[in-house]
């Protein structure tokens, strides 16, 4: 079991302009990723853009569902120009590109003087540098002391450098456009599986209005709860059949003045019952 946590690194504006390629590839990326998701959800649930919370997207994408993923990436990411590398990367990552939307990128972090070994993404503390390569030239970001010291902290908790992402801001509208770029780092580390010790079991009945609360220990019934208790249960009864007994009379009511004091009274214990 992993616990995850992600860093967004901006990309600075001034660094876009001076590469155009950059924000060409990534706008290609993300459309690349748009495509092969919207196909995918499409093959397997057979609606055009489903939405689907992670747990019901988790359900979907089934070890068997591999094969049908990586024949829509071959389909789709030559369109967009993609080479090789960023279609074997989301093969590989094929569900992270569902959960994401984003194509990602092997990444590399280096604390000490580890050897470069040539991932797309090589984040290099010693020197404060994130570079970004399989492009048609590296290009290098500055890490700012704040992302540093984050890193850091991840690095004692035992986390490890997983998956980079590059994600561009899509603005809306009628004709969308893309602004500013980032680059998203998921760090991860094993967690043990949490152990309870009890389990508090919660049963509505909607029939009384009342429920039951069961505290289980080791599989076994220790200790039962009712809220609201019998006796509250039984007041609200009879509020609620005084209520009933008040508005049929005051549906009958000719006189004005009767109707109108039989409405308050209605209304008032109305209040009570809220109020408990």
């Amino acid at each position: 079991m992993y616990a995850y946590k992600t860093l967004k690194i901006e990309i600075p504006w001034q660094l876009v302009e001076e590469r155009p390629d950059v924000l060409n590839l990534v706008t290609r990326m993300h459309l690349a990723a748009e495509e092969y998701v919207k196909r995918l959800l499409k093959e397997l649930t057979g609606q055009e853009e489903p939405k689907l919370t992670t747990e019901e997207l988790d359900r979907h994408l089934t070890p068997d569902k591999r094969e049908l993923a990586h024949r829509i990436i071959e389909e789709v990411f030559p369109k967009y120009g993609l080479r090789k590398y960023f279609a074997n990367q989301a093969k590989v990552f094929w569900r992270d590109v569902v959960f994401h939307r984003a194509v990602p990128l092997n990444a590399q972090l280096r604390v000490e003087d580890e050897r470069d070994v040539g991932r797309a993404v090589f984040v290099d503390l010693k020197s404060g540098v994130l570079k970004v390569r399989r492009l048609q030239n590296t290009f290098t970001v500055r890490l700012k002391r704040q992302t540093v010291e984050w890193i850091r902290k991840r690095i004692k908790e035992g986390a490890k450098l997983k998956l980079a992402f590059l994600s561009i801001e899509k603005r809306r509208g009628k004709e969308p456009t893309y602004g500013r770029l980032y680059i998203a780092l998921v760090f991860a580390r094993e967690v043990a599986p949490v152990e309870p010790k009890a389990i508090v079991a919660v049963d509505v009945n909607r029939l009384d209005h009342g429920i039951m609360v069961g505290l289980i220990v080791d599989g076994k019934l220790r200790q039962t709860l009712r809220l609201p208790d019998e006796g509250v249960i039984r007041e609200l009864e009879r509020l609620h059949e005084e209520i009933s007994r008040l508005d049929e009379q005051a549906a009958r009511e000719a006189d004005p003045a009767r109707r109108r004091r039989l409405e308050e009274r209605a209304r008032h214990l109305h209040r009570s019952g809220l109020g408990r």
